[in-house]
């Protein structure tokens, strides 16, 4: 039989009860082959009747705060209709992007630049801090602000690494061979950044203006290793021998 690969999206719960909420969620499963998620249907997960041995595992993670070594910060000045904003963001043009919609400003009058500073294998703080600084520039147009989260600031509003629960299962013969192999993961999606709907952000000011915008929706990524599928292919392939 050849290797499955499931990615499973499951909804929010507290810490304490994270893995049996993540486990008991209605789901969006994906069967994933060659490390692309499709919509084919996910066959049962059943040892071969001839498996000498059938092992089975289960293994989590909570959500994980990046506490990157130095808070979020940028910096924003806004002249003649024009921004800039100077930030740490791992993508720029995406920030730029975001920042038009929130703003309402034209992408062409707003330039973000990437300076060095903390990051994170993840989305941190850095794009919120952004548009902090770009909303204070607004509104004191000609002069450069700075701003520069607290470390409470950074772990109270960063946005956490995603949890997970995975579910494995392996068989194999008598000669000590893999004749089937299970890899279940569910989790959160991996993107937290990229909107889809004119009224949505995944900034924090955002969420709490005058007129807010509504909280980023979370979206399966299906592209290649592109999200927590990548998780499920083994880093070193092996062969499935024949049961």
């Amino acid at each position: 039989m050849a290797p499955q690969w499931n990615a499973v999206l499951a909804a929010t719960a507290s810490h304490e009860t994270l893995n049996d909420h993540m486990l008991k969620q209605q789901d969006q499963a994906f069967l994933v082959v060659d490390g692309i998620p499709g919509d084919d249907p996910i066959p049962p997960v059943m040892a071969p009747a001839d498996a000498a041995h059938t092992l089975t595992a289960t293994y989590s993670r909570p959500y994980l705060m990046h506490a990157s070594i130095g808070p979020s910060a940028a910096v924003a000045q806004f002249i003649d209709g024009k921004l800039t904003v100077w930030s740490h963001a791992q993508g720029v043009y995406a920030l730029r992007r975001e920042l038009a919609r929130v703003l309402d400003m034209g992408i062409d009058n707003i330039h973000a630049v990437h300076v060095d500073g903390s990051g994170s294998f993840g989305h941190n703080g850095a794009n919120d801090a952004a548009l902090d600084a770009a909303l204070l520039a607004r509104v004191l147009p000609g002069r450069p602000v700075s701003v520069k989260w607290s470390r409470r600031d950074e772990h109270t509003f960063e946005p956490y690494g995603a949890p997970a629960v995975i579910e494995m299962q392996a068989s194999l013969n008598g000669d000590g061979e893999v004749v089937d192999w299970n890899h279940d993961v569910r989790g959160y999606s991996h993107v937290s950044f990229s909107g889809r709907e004119a009224d949505h952000s995944p900034l924090l000011a955002a969420w709490h203006l005058a007129e807010p915008f509504k909280r980023f929706k979370a979206f399966p990524i299906k592209a290649f290793m592109g999200g927590i599928h990548r998780n499920a292919t083994p880093s070193i392939p092996f062969p499935i021998a024949a049961s």
